[in-house]
């Protein structure tokens, strides 16, 4: 009886060695370990722009992140700091930072004067270390990068500000020197009236449709930002 007991527990032991093992050795699917090698960064600035063409980005904001993240990796090559993406410092982005700083607006621009361009708004600046941290967020979250160095990263701060608006009377001189004789400043007669008095932004005004006009109602829609 008690050599029976024995081997029943020394069968017990040696089947849970065995599947304990078993287990240890096989890799499960979500176990398998990710191979963080370097990834071209023109293969991830193509993946990139794909991503925001899926979640329907206008071409506008997708051309604005490629410009911001094309310039600042080419700020990394041109000042020694070309490495693999996942070896990008915090550091590294404080340098971008200051070196952002610095730079004028509109540089390409010759219809405006060197005088006249003055260096980048803190806005600007802020701008573009939002879109870093964004295009960061999204290697992380695809896989393409091990930890994500900018998460807690902080946005430079901006000034608050009032915006300054027309008064009436910069309005009325506005309107009148629309000429309403003619149908193209009759449409830009309508259009400043209705920026006026709606508050709405240029590119929602360009948006419009007839669909999105009821003369029944007397009323306009219009798709926003937010």
């Amino acid at each position: 009886m008690k050599q029976r007991k024995g081997s029943c527990r020394l069968s017990l032991f040696c089947f849970f060695f065995i599947t304990g093992w078993v287990i240890m050795t096989i890799k499960k699917p979500y176990q398998i370990e990710m191979d963080f090698t370097a990834t071209p960064v023109d293969d991830l600035l193509k993946q990139y722009q794909l991503h925001l063409e899926v979640l329907n980005r206008s071409p506008k904001t997708i051309i604005w992140y490629s410009d911001i993240l094309s310039r600042f990796f080419h700020f990394l090559t041109h000042n020694g700091l070309t490495k693999p993406v996942q070896e990008v410092t915090q550091q590294d982005l404080e340098k971008y930072i200051r070196y952002r700083s610095t730079a004028v607006r509109w540089p390409n621009n010759p219809a405006i004067s060197n005088e006249n361009k003055g260096k980048l708004s803190p806005f600007s600046i802020q701008g573009e270390v939002r879109a870093i941290k964004v295009f960061w967020s999204w290697m992380f979250s695809s896989g393409y990068i091990e930890k994500n160095t900018f998460s807690k990263f902080p946005l430079p701060t901006v000034p608050k500000t009032i915006i300054k608006t027309l008064t009436v009377d910069q309005i009325k001189a506005l309107l009148e020197e629309i000429d309403t004789n003619t149908a193209t400043g009759l449409r830009n007669f309508c259009i400043v009236l209705l920026l006026v008095d709606t508050g709405m932004r240029i590119s929602e005004a360009t948006s419009i449709e007839i669909s999105n006009l009821n003369l029944n109602l007397c009323s306009l829609k219009t798709m926003g930002k937010r």
